[in-house]
């Protein structure tokens, strides 16, 4: 499962970017874990990989990210977790799994932990899925339920809610939206959605030790 293997797993999410050639290591593939670590029972997170082939000193890296159909997904046990094709992975019980991927020939592994169902309840408002208007902006904010009272600031910035777009502002940027407190920072409470390019995307949302995946559309001005 680990033919020509070049580095250690890591615990990351891979870049958005093109292929791009450059020094490097040999032949191989590196898949990345969610960055959610463990997923809980329910939630959603991508997964990652890159390949890098190698020619007289120089290596080409693809990133599954941005080439997809050149990476072949499998979960070695999908009542813990299954992956789409894009490397989409669905919590679905509590336990450990593999997450394995192939290109070009070589093939990765990477141990995903699953654990039992947050008593959390993060949800989306408005509920996706979104669509939004070339050049207009939607706002959204995530709701965690019950609030827990938390020990330290520290804390609250840990488990804060991040919003974010998969594919870099190439069809949406997401901003932050916070109340004015003459320069104090506060933790944010909602988020801009801006369309940039007609398309789709995924907004991807963590909250509270969870993590969760929201499609996002963005038509043309006077589109429904």
């Amino acid at each position: 499962m680990r033919s020509r293997r070049w580095a250690a797993v890591r615990l990351a999410v891979g870049a958005s970017a093109s292929a791009v050639s450059g020094c490097g290591p040999p032949d191989g593939v590196t898949v990345f874990a969610p960055r959610c670590v463990p997923l809980r029972a329910g939630d959603s997170a991508y997964a990652s990989a890159e390949s890098h082939r190698g020619d007289r000193g120089f290596t080409t890296v693809a990133l599954s990210d941005v080439q997809p159909e050149r990476f072949r997904w499998a979960s070695r046990d999908a009542r813990v977790a299954d992956v789409s094709s894009s490397g989409l992975v669905h919590a679905r019980g509590p336990g450990s799994t593999w997450l394995v991927v192939t290109t070009d020939g070589v093939t990765d592994s990477v141990r995903v932990a699953v654990a039992p169902p947050s008593r959390v309840a993060v949800r989306l408002r408005p509920a996706p899925p979104y669509v939004v208007a070339l050049g207009d902006t939607s706002r959204l904010r995530v709701d965690v339920r019950p609030v827990e009272r938390l020990r330290s600031f520290d804390e609250q910035v840990a488990g804060r809610p991040e919003v974010g777009a998969r594919r870099s502002a190439a069809i949406v940027t997401v901003e932050e939206e916070r109340p004015d407190t003459g320069g104090l920072w506060v933790l944010p409470t909602g988020w801009r959605v801006i369309g940039r390019a007609l398309g789709r995307d995924e907004l991807l949302w963590s909250a509270a030790g969870r993590c969760g995946v929201a499609a996002v559309t963005v038509l043309g001005p006077g589109r429904p």
